[in-house]
C-alpha cells in the first residue's frame, strides 16, 4: 500500500509554465501504480467543471495540517493566492 490512496486530499505542484513552485489542493480519484488521477478543488476546465488530471507521484505532496505557528522574518513560507500556494520568504513580520 502506498503513501496515498483513493480519496486522499493532497496538493499537486504546478508543473506548467507560470505555475512552477505553486501547489493546488486536489483529491485522488484513481491510483494505477504509475499515475494518479486527481480532481482539483479550485481549478476549472474549459467547461467550468473541476479540472481532473493524471499526475505522477513526484508532483504530489501531503495536504498540510493546521498547525498554529508564529511567523518570523526570513521564514520560508507557502502563501495562498488565487487558487494555489506559492513559495516565498517573509521579509517583515508584525510583532
Amino acid at each position: 500500500m502506498g503513501k496515498y490512496c483513493v480519496g486522499s486530499r493532497v496538493e499537486i505542484v504546478g508543473h506548467e509554465d507560470g505555475f512552477w513552485n505553486s501547489y493546488f489542493a486536489a483529491t485522488i480519484l484513481r491510483d494505477d501504480c504509475i499515475k494518479f488521477l486527481v480532481r482539483y478543488e479550485k481549478l476549472k476546465d474549459d467547461e467550468g467543471q473541476k479540472l481532473q488530471e493524471e499526475v505522477g507521484l513526484e508532483y504530489i505532496r501531503p495536504y498540510p495540517p493546521k498547525i498554529p505557528y508564529k511567523i518570523q522574518e526570513l521564514d520560508d513560507v507557502d502563501a495562498f493566492d488565487g487558487c494555489g500556494w506559492w513559495r516565498g520568504t517573509v521579509i517583515h513580520a508584525n510583532e
